[in-house]
């Protein structure tokens, strides 16, 4: 089961894969990883960004039959994990509005369409996480959206209060994923931090944690980290 909870903008999708606004990221069977998972790593392939093949795109054609005839969809921050790819996609609908959506491997693919001007609106950051149960415990949790131009720099606090930074591409999209074992182990995103160029903080989202694993290094509360 894949549920993803979006913050201050809703992709709101059109498969099962996406919940809801009052969706979350709790609960996973004990909030342990399960133990195939232990050491697996996520891994961006290059090119992380790059067009869809022409058999990609119809199968996105599939999903979605207002894809813009002649548009070309961009896979955005491919990354592997067990051997499945993961990505972001942008493409043309038919209304000439920019959507972007997460390809969950197995799952489907998530939409949201507006005009470009009106997916970020006057929000430096467009922000989504999402999670993915597998066996026992969660097999990923990801990261996803669209940084406004604005945005300079964006950078993770883990629940281990280790700060990551997160690679947009050229179009401003990023997605960032991480394994279950190590979002359990001390990875997983607890806020979001965007800076401009000057480096100021715009925007610093605080992202709810799960349910804690009883072994694992933040287990009783969210840490504040400073």
């Amino acid at each position: 089961m894949a549920v993803s909870c979006f913050v201050g903008v809703l992709l709101a999708g059109t498969s099962a894969v996406v919940a809801g606004p009052a969706a979350n990221v709790l609960g996973g069977p004990g909030d342990r990883p399960a133990a195939a998972l232990d050491g697996m790593k996520a891994q961006q392939l290059s090119p992380s960004r790059r067009p869809l093949t022409e058999s990609e795109t119809a199968s996105l054609r599939r999903v979605f039959p207002d894809l813009a005839p002649g548009s070309v969809p961009i896979a955005h921050g491919r990354t592997e994990l067990d051997g499945d790819v993961w990505s972001m996609t942008t493409w043309r609908n038919e209304a000439n509005e920019l959507c972007i959506g997460t390809d969950v491997p197995g799952e489907g693919h998530s939409r949201r369409c507006a005009p470009a001007d009106d997916l970020l609106g006057d929000r430096p950051l467009l922000l989504g996480r999402g999670a993915r149960e597998r066996g026992s415990g969660w097999h990923a949790v990801w990261l996803e959206g669209m940084a406004g131009p604005t945005v300079k720099a964006l950078e993770i606090v883990t629940a281990e209060c280790k700060r990551l930074p997160i690679k947009t591409d050229a179009d401003g999209v990023f997605f960032h994923l991480v394994s279950g074992a190590d979002a359990v182990a001390g990875r997983w995103p607890i806020r979001v931090i965007a800076y401009d160029a000057g480096g100021a903080v715009i925007s610093s989202v605080r992202l709810p944690v799960t349910t804690p694993d009883p072994d694992s290094p933040f287990a009783q509360e969210q840490p504040s980290c400073p």
